[in-house]
């Protein structure tokens, strides 16, 4: 018996291992002040090429759009901006045949910022609408193009200085303010808006019936505006990223700064009806803290996402978790040598992810990155345990873990842990959601196995724990 338990938990590590070894993260460029600084915004993948905009750095120290291809090779500042053109660029670009849209935060011709396009070889800039604060200012997210319509939001101006919802051709015609916010119905959108019939979704990060910030519908035309949801703490608080929409078209997906059980930020689900609303994850600590001010990657009935803060070096993580709350993973933590406080989305082509970072890299001035092959099952400090959640830290030690467990599903449950041999050298009961310490000073260096399992037998999970010394 013995025997068998141990050649079950030597498999279980092989195949553990063989997960770890199979994500792959590349940091494919590192600004560097001239080239570029921080960047926010998330990428655009066209073919084999990538397309963002930096906030700052660049031949004017204003920002620049830039493009680099998959392999990390022929990057190319492609326009650089100057104030008078736009400057500090915090959304991202979109794509209409040849020619990329986007908006600039501040700058243009009376300092609110201002819609462009250009080339994706670089020629042919043109300034759209530059913002005057009474049509809107400070437009920090994304434009949404349908047809030949552009929809997006700013953080500010508008009537009441709140921000506003708007449309305008993409020959810069027949600019049209949608909706002004006025802290009862939101204010201060930072992200985007998304499209489902003739229906537009979004969030602002702050108003609302409790001033934490809401979640709102209009129609194309301006009409029928809804407050759909009201954060109020509990169930997140201050919404500054956007919404992912399902392919159904029925549920949307997004993210609060802060606020939710640990005040750390949540995911969420709601119907587009605003019913049915769900929080399907609650940030705090070693699985990350206040995600960025932007959306969730949806592929089949899984999300991914990053957070800004949080993980083991405290500079961000790399996540994933299924549509119906269960499966969070922990897929990448973030270091100052491979890239801190990510600000962006992930952009997914197969099993491949492109991302960027404000900071970290060579220079501190923010990386360009992939990671491939997110498929990891588990991590050696991090499980998913039925409804709840456990975290072993630091891992490696020197034999002193520190085991945290969230959620109701096991608060009755004992973990076990055994030696290579399939010897149980510690146990302990799991009897509510805190803090537990492991201590295995006692055992020589190597590698152990914990399994954890509820009060009515049944498996919960597993994991591995390194000692070193």
């Amino acid at each position: 018996m013995k025997k068998s338990h141990a050649i079950l938990l030597l498999t279980f590590t092989f195949s553990l291992f063989t997960n770890l070894c199979s994500a792959q993260y590349t940091i494919l460029r590192s600004f560097n002040g001239p080239d570029g600084l921080n960047p926010q915004g998330s990428l655009l993948l066209a073919g084999n090429v990538l397309y963002g905009m930096s906030g700052g750095g660049g031949a004017n120290g204003d920002g620049c759009i830039y493009s680099i291809h998959t392999d990390g090779s022929n990057y190319i500042d492609l326009f650089d901006f100057n104030v008078t053109n736009g400057r500090g660029a915090q959304g991202s670009l979109i794509l209409s045949g040849k020619t990329l849209f986007g908006m600039a935060e501040y700058g243009g011709l009376y300092g609110w910022g201002n819609i462009f396009s250009i080339d994706t070889n670089g020629n042919n800039f043109k300034v759209i609408l530059n913002f005057d604060n009474l049509d809107g200012g400070y437009p920090r997210g994304t434009p949404m193009l349908s047809g030949t319509k552009l929809f997006g939001m700013t953080s500010f101006g508008g009537i009441n200085n709140k921000g506003e919802v708007f449309t305008i051709d993409t020959s810069g015609n027949n600019f049209k303010d949608l909706h002004d916010f006025d802290i009862t119905y939101g204010e201060f959108p930072y992200g985007n808006v998304v499209l489902s019939g003739k229906t537009l979704f979004g969030m602002a990060s702050g108003g609302g019936a409790f001033s934490d910030g809401m979640l709102f519908s209009v129609d194309t035309t301006g009409g029928h505006f809804k407050d759909m949801l009201d954060f109020n703490v509990a169930n997140g608080k201050t919404p500054e990223g956007s919404l992912t929409l399902s392919v159904s078209g029925e549920v949307l997906y997004g993210m609060t700064d802060v606020g939710g059980l640990k005040d750390s930020g949540c995911v969420f689900k709601i119907d587009t009806s605003g019913a049915a609303y769900r929080d399907l994850l609650d940030f705090g600590g070693l699985d990350g803290n206040y995600p960025p001010a932007n959306y969730l990657t949806l592929s089949g009935n899984v999300l991914y996402g990053m957070t800004t803060y949080g993980g083991v070096n405290k500079l961000g993580v790399i996540f994933s978790i299924d549509t119906d709350r269960t499966g969070y993973k922990k897929l990448f933590d973030f270091s100052t040598a491979k890239g801190a406080y990510p600000g962006s989305s992930l952009t997914m082509s197969g099993n491949t992810f492109y991302g960027t970072t404000t900071y970290g890299g060579a220079h501190f001035d923010g990386v360009v990155f992939k990671f491939k092959d997110t498929n990891i099952t588990t991590s050696s400090n991090q499980l998913s345990v039925a409804s709840g959640q456990c975290v072993v830290y630091p891992n490696p030690s020197n034999g002193i873990f520190t085991l945290i467990t969230t959620g109701d599903g096991i608060k009755a449950a004992t973990m076990e842990v055994f030696n290579v041999l399939g010897e149980r050298v510690f146990t302990r009961k799991i009897r509510q959601a805190d803090d537990k310490i492991i201590n295995l000073s006692n055992q020589p260096k190597g590698i152990y196995f914990y399994n954890v399992i509820s009060a009515d037998g049944s498996f919960q999970g597993k994991g591995i724990l390194i000692i070193q010394k």
